[in-house]
């Protein structure tokens, strides 16, 4: 009987554990499950991401003389749900010196975009895109750009390290390092950044990027003039430099068209001045038939005067030489 018991209870016990390892086993199962619903309500497929140095500054940067690094993020996303997106997260150094959003929001074309409110916490810049939410199965390009100042500076010896390590998958990063003009001695580590446009597949936390950055230079001076903040669609900027566009193509035309007329009017007067007038012409041919009368008239006068001694010497009668006087008068 106690013997029954003891076997009852040992299989009791080991029901229990069996039961213990089985939600243990259910929930390290479910968990990545959950996670992975999550984060296919939206998928990355691509990722532009540039860094550049001391590229520029913003109108309201902290100080002309504190050198600032550009981060330019592009992010094509898409919306797996059957509802739109409305809030995205997005990794950034927030806790960096100086760290200082400069545009997120919608892309409407290169370098023109639809603001969006956002708030930092966390190490992420929370996005509102309750005025441009992500539909459903739409390719929509998100722009997240910041500044910050990570660099360490040692006179004019200048680095910092880059490492972009999101917690979601990005299936294909373009990357690359745009290093100011006026650097010198510029080393990047892995150098293949420093050579050109870097492809990366599956970016994320445990597959992340990590840059480093180093050249000398003297100066702050960024490689170009300080940036104004975005407005609501930035297309005044667009329209701005189009019309300038616009305008000095006008005015080459107008400078086309004079320097042909005038060339037209000195070909025109040159031609003139060549080209005698009609009457010029006729005076011309006057003058030049003029030398042929008067040779026709001398030749008369010596005719006429060979006549007369004829009719002094008797050789012809006054009749005769009235006829041939007559005759030379007529031609």
């Amino acid at each position: 009987m106690k013997l029954n018991l003891f076997k009852a209870k040992i299989m009791q016990k080991s029901q229990l554990s069996l039961f213990f390892i089985f939600t243990m086993l259910i929930s390290v199962i479910a968990n990545p499950i959950i996670a992975l619903a999550a984060d296919e309500d939206y998928t990355i497929e691509s990722l532009y991401l540039s860094i550049r140095p001391e590229y520029d500054q913003p109108a309201d940067w902290v100080d002309k003389d504190v050198p600032a690094v550009l981060v330019v993020n592009q992010l094509v996303i898409t919306n797996n749900t059957d509802q739109p997106i409305t809030t995205i997260s997005y990794p950034a150094p927030i806790d960096e010196p100086n760290f200082h959003i400069f545009a997120t929001g919608k892309l409407q074309s290169q370098g023109q975009y639809w603001p969006a409110p956002h708030v930092l916490s966390e190490g992420q810049v929370h996005i509102d895109l309750r005025d441009f939410p992500i539909n459903p199965d739409e390719d929509y390009t998100l722009v997240v750009q910041y500044y910050y100042n990570p660099f360490t500076i040692d006179g004019v010896k200048k680095s910092f390290t880059f490492e972009y390590a999101p917690e979601f998958t990005v299936k294909e990063v373009l990357m690359n390092v745009v290093i100011p003009q006026a650097a010198k001695n510029v080393r990047i580590e892995p150098v293949k950044y420093a050579l050109e446009d870097v492809k990366e597949i599956n970016v994320n936390k445990d597959n992340p990027i990590s840059v480093n950055v180093m050249y000398d230079k003297a100066d702050n001076r960024p490689t170009n003039q300080p940036l104004n903040q975005g407005s609501k669609d930035e297309q005044g900027d667009g329209n701005t430099d189009m019309l300038f566009i616009l305008f000095v193509a006008l005015l080459l035309i107008i400078v086309i068209i004079f320097i042909f007329s005038q060339k037209d009017k000195s070909n025109s007067k040159q031609s003139n001045k060549q080209k005698p007038k009609k009457a010029d012409s006729q005076q011309l041919n006057s003058k030049k038939a003029k030398p042929s009368n008067q040779k026709l008239k001398e030749q008369q006068s010596e005719e006429q005067k060979d006549l007369r001694k004829k009719l002094l010497t008797g050789e012809i009668d006054e009749k005769t030489y009235h006829e041939q006087m007559k005759k030379l008068n007529n031609k």
